[in-house]
């Protein structure tokens, strides 16, 4: 693969960095964060980039930013979904890829959402003992509704980072309106999705 350049990969870096500060640098945030910062060294220095290494980077730096961060449950979910991710993401991209095959014309449709249900089922599943633990019950509707919302939270991401980068420079706040505008249409429809769905499987 072709390596990025050095301004391109440090503008990725301070971007990444400044969204794990802008968010708070939640575990989940800062796990992802350190992970795409591991990503774009490698790229730079021709190493080969391996996501549970990265993985295990994260996990020891929040531990020792927070000896206690390794109780947290929201961390714990963190990496427990990407565990499963990384361990059956291979298996749900071939069953997508064979299964849209026979459906001919419908290939693309068919195989995003048998991708965005796989992956989602793959993070599902490994943090299920956790969820009853913790959480009390377990949901069975996450990979029905990640066909919609991951693609909606996706657009989300860049629109909240976009407002948030726009607001901070007084002479462009003004355009921070129309991005902050639609991350509440984004977020309305993804709330009001997950409430319809919630009415009608109870």
């Amino acid at each position: 693969k072709r390596r990025p350049g050095l301004l391109p990969a440090l503008a990725a870096s301070v971007g990444i960095l400044l969204f794990m500060g802008i968010t708070g640098g939640t575990p989940s945030v800062v796990r992802s964060g350190i992970m795409c910062l591991a990503g774009l060294l490698a790229t730079r220095i021709h190493a080969r980039y391996d996501a549970y290494s990265a993985m295990g980077l994260a996990m020891l730096v929040l531990c020792l930013l927070n000896p206690l961060a390794g109780g947290q449950i929201g961390l714990l979910l963190s990496f427990l979904c990407v565990l499963g991710i990384l361990l059956l993401g291979p298996a749900v991209s071939t069953f997508a890829s064979l299964t849209a095959t026979c459906c001919g014309k419908l290939y693309r449709p068919v195989h995003w959402a048998l991708q965005n249900m796989g992956i989602s089922f793959s993070a599902t599943l490994f943090t299920l003992p956790l969820q009853a633990l913790f959480l009390g019950g377990i949901s069975i509707l996450a990979p029905l509704s990640s066909v919609v919302l991951i693609p909606l939270a996706t657009l989300l991401l860049p629109l909240g980072l976009l407002t948030a980068i726009l607001g901070c420079i007084p002479a462009l706040s003004g355009l921070a309106r129309l991005p902050a505008l639609l991350c509440g249409l984004v977020a309305k429809a993804m709330s009001a999705f997950a409430a319809g769905l919630e009415n009608a499987f109870p």
